[in-house]
């Protein structure tokens, strides 16, 4: 089963998520010796606290901000809040989150008429046996056309099994785009799987206007953001970035900032090409940190493999 189930997480919401064939977000050994400095002095160690940081780390900083910045917004406190929860409480497998459930999540348009909220399985091993920690997972796992051999490559869209889950009204989600923020209900769930790249996929409910923006991720809580431009922020992804640290593509360096988390130094970052993606081997998006020494820490980050890497 898992062979077509191809995003690496480290937990059900490490926040830090890579969709790939193979485990490219795993540091490789010795990342401090066989791999080696590129950018002045700094290390594939260096590297690595920066862009993957530990839960630990991730947790004191967001702690800290919730402590101190006490003009935070409502809802700005609790999307800080609820990574904090979800970094701190390992979920079971009968507690698991739908896609658009979590703090924060990935949207991408991947075609002219393909937008929606992606999400990845999740394989983890449980006494000896691999289990897909992904709540998507357990819900189409019973349908027949789920992972089919006629499927492979398609996305396919089970009306049924979402029907069956909100009979009544659909859910709905925030949404963030490069100049604003919308709202709309997600219509469809469906799944594509082949050997290296498989997705969930929420579609959504846009108005003609709302199409033409470039949307970049979503999230069940409104935020109070400002859309801004930070060129100084831009340059230091360059800066921190050292190459041949991981095994596979990464868009890293070339993350543009948007938007601020009103009452923080929290930004959001996009790496893509607009409107749909032909360009970049691995398009993200990110929430990161600008510490008071200078260094920008990665505190949630998906990043699509539309390289295949994990298929070489």
């Amino acid at each position: 089963m898992f062979n077509r189930l191809t995003v690496i997480f480290c937990s059900i919401f490490l926040l830090t998520t890579m969709v790939s064939c193979g485990d490219n977000s795993v540091k490789p050994e010795n990342s401090n010796t066989e791999k080696s400095l590129d950018s002045g002095s700094r290390t594939c160690d260096d590297f690595w606290a920066v862009y993957i940081p530990s839960d630990t780390v991730k947790i004191q900083l967001l702690e800290e901000i919730l402590e101190k910045e006490k003009s935070l917004s409502n809802e700005n406190a609790k999307l800080l809040k609820a990574i904090v929860t979800d970094l701190k409480h390992a979920r079971s497998l009968d507690s698991l989150p739908l896609i658009f459930e979590h703090p924060l999540f990935p949207i991408h348009r991947l075609g002219k008429d393909q937008i929606g909220v992606l999400g990845y399985s999740n394989p983890q091993e449980v006494d000896g046996q691999w289990e897909d920690f992904s709540k998507e997972d357990q819900l189409l796992k019973k349908d027949f056309g789920y992972q089919s051999i006629d499927s492979v490559g398609k996305l396919v869209f089970f009306p049924k099994t979402y029907d069956k889950l909100y009979p009544l009204t659909k859910p709905s989600i925030y949404w963030y785009s490069m100049k604003k923020k919308g709202k709309s209900s997600l219509s469809a769930m469906g799944y594509m799987g082949d050997e290296c790249l498989s997705y969930f996929q929420y579609s959504m409910n846009l108005s003609s206007d709302e199409e033409k923006e470039d949307i970049i991720f979503g999230s069940p809580y409104s935020l109070d953001l400002e859309f801004v431009s930070k060129p100084e922020i831009d340059k230091k992804f360059s800066s921190q970035m050292v190459k041949n640290c991981l095994d596979c593509p990464t868009n890293y360096s070339d993350q543009k900032v948007f938007a601020k988390l009103i009452g923080t130094n929290i930004y959001f970052t996009q790496a893509d090409s607009w409107p749909i993606n032909n360009k970049l081997k691995a398009p993200s998006r990110s929430m990161v940190l600008l510490k008071s020494d200078g260094s920008v820490v990665t505190i949630w980050n998906s990043e699509l493999d539309l390289f295949g890497c994990g298929c070489l």
